[in-house]
């Protein structure tokens, strides 16, 4: 019976180990990891399909056949056949024609775009020939004329859902008042024309989406706004100056806040979305900047006002992407702004501490627009330091106090990204020249030479070589030796004839009893860290 027993119980555990060994579960193979897309190919072949896809030979047909036309209008010209009323006549019966011709080809959405193109290209040559060359007609209906054309150019561009014939058209429409008046006319009517082709252009933009076109819309108005601001004298009046100001605040809520509240997800169109959060701001500033004559006081103020706003809103909308990368890179440079015109350009500090702190924005989200504006804040204020430490002539309290602090927190707030060991070297770079300014400055002041500088470096020095033993950072303990080199040439080949035969003594004496004493506290600075080396098993 125990015998029957065990042999019962023995294939239980059998069974149950089958069963066991059945329901068991595979580990899954690793997943290979996706190859990063190669950007350069992938726009060499946007490239070569806008050269030689659909449309590319319509595009060369039009660009042939209006070439022939203007060819036909020189001969008939130099033969007498045709008179400046006959010219124009023909500019308008072509681009009917090539209108007409888009309309019943319409199936060909390619071609329809391009005959469409084409046909309204030649009725603004109509328009622009009839006042500027023949004087047919005054400026206000070439204006109003202009406007209509570009008008029938959007509203195809609408019905045939062509973002290209909304770029001609606003284009078009931005470029008429100047091409056509010649610098002449209403200042006050320039402005209000140009805020309501933005407006139209931000109704177009809601419904439907066009962000290249936004774009390049927003850069040719920054150069229309910033000619008629600059049209502004001391004589003009508030009224003048404040449609100006106006038309500005329009350029910035239509171009700067519209694309943040309705952006394309997509990762080009998101990433020109991006880019004019970033630079709006900035143009809107320089645009207030030339409009109001501000002075530098107003445009600290108001660029760190600017900063702030930003800010509130990146913080409230963090759940987006755009919200974390747009407005806080734009926060991060009217900021740098603010703090540069406040300053009297006297310190760049304020910049490297905005540049850490963006750095650790971009270590914990994945806002990569934050992360290039940080290394373009480290790039100009490093530099910018620099220049200005060697320079040697604007050492000031308040420059003392924002640089220091600028040095200090690159590399203590940056250190836990991935470019941590630049951080080091810039900031190691930076305090050798901030150290060398400062106590040179305060050793002239007491006419006691370059005494004072000399002690800084060596602190400094014994400084970084204990940081690089405590936290067992060698690129710490390697900025320490290097500096220890950097005070014995310094003191050898520059300090020895401008210092007195006492501090002379005592300098060589305190150093000396310093590196050895470094010797004595650090003397396997050249071994690795016993987290580092291997360690062989045991057998």
């Amino acid at each position: 019976m125990d015998q029957e027993s065990r042999i019962a119980d023995l294939e239980a555990r059998v069974a149950a180990l089958e069963e066991r060994l059945a329901n068991r579960v595979a580990p899954a193979s690793p997943t290979p990891r996706p190859k990063p897309p190669d950007r350069l190919r992938e726009a060499g072949a946007r490239l070569v399909a806008f050269l030689t896809g659909d449309g590319a030979l319509a595009r060369l047909g039009m660009l042939l056949f209006l070439a022939g036309i203007l060819f036909l209008v020189r001969y008939g010209i130099e033969r007498g056949w045709i008179n400046e009323l006959v010219r124009v006549a023909l500019a308008v019966v072509a681009g009917g024609v090539l209108l007409a011709l888009a309309g019943r080809l319409r199936e060909r959405r390619m071609l329809a775009h391009v005959l469409a193109g084409g046909g309204v290209g030649a009725w603004y040559v109509a328009v622009f020939s009839a006042h500027v060359f023949y004087g047919m007609i005054g400026l206000i209906p070439a204006l109003v004329l202009a406007t209509a054309v570009s008008g029938v150019c959007l509203a195809l561009s609408l019905v045939g859902g062509a973002g290209a014939l909304a770029s001609v058209a606003f284009g078009a429409a931005t470029a008429a008042p100047f091409v056509l008046s010649g610098g002449e006319g209403s200042l006050v009517a320039l402005t209000v024309y140009l805020a309501a082709v933005m407006v139209t252009a931000g109704i177009v933009y809601r419904s439907r989406g066009w962000v290249l076109t936004h774009a390049l819309l927003a850069a040719g108005m920054t150069v229309a706004l910033a000619l008629a601001a600059g049209e502004l004298r001391p004589e003009h009046t508030l009224a003048v100056r404040s449609t100006v100001t106006g038309a500005i605040l329009v350029f910035f809520g239509v171009f700067g806040v519209l694309p943040m509240m309705w952006c394309d997800e997509r990762r080009w169109a998101h990433a020109i979305t991006t880019l004019q959060a970033i630079g709006v701001p900035l143009l809107t500033l320089g645009l207030l900047m030339i409009a109001l004559d501000l002075s530098r006081l107003p445009v600290g103020w108001l660029a760190l006002a600017g900063a702030a706003g930003y800010s509130a809103v990146s913080i409230r909308e963090g759940r987006n992407l755009l919200f974390r990368a747009g407005p806080l890179s734009a926060a991060a440079l009217l900021a740098s702004v603010g703090s540069l015109a406040l300053l009297d350009g006297e310190s760049f500090g304020p910049l490297l501490i905005l540049a850490a702190v963006l750095h650790v924005v971009h270590a914990r989200y994945p806002a990569e627009a934050a992360g290039w504006v940080a290394r373009l804040l480290v790039l100009v204020g490093s530099v910018g330091m620099a220049l200005q430490l060697l320079d040697g002539t604007s050492i000031w309290w308040q420059g003392v106090v924002f640089d220091g602090l600028g040095i200090i927190a690159l590399p203590a707030v940056a250190s836990a990204t991935a470019e941590a060991g630049r951080h080091y070297a810039i900031a190691w770079v930076l305090g050798l020249l901030y150290l060398n300014a400062v106590f040179g400055a305060l050793g002239d002041y007491l006419d006691i030479g370059p005494v004072l500088a000399t002690i800084a470096w060596a602190l400094l020095a014994v400084t970084l070589l204990a940081t690089g033993f405590r936290l067992r950072e060698r690129i710490v303990r390697l900025a320490g030796i290097s500096t220890v080199g950097l005070v014995v040439g310094k003191l050898l080949f520059f300090d020895l004839e401008q210092m007195d035969a006492v501090w002379r003594i005592l300098l060589f004496l305190g150093i000396g009893a310093a590196l050895l004493g470094a010797s004595y506290l650090f003397p396997d600075f050249w071994e690795e860290d016993l987290e580092e080396s291997p360690v062989a098993e045991q057998p």
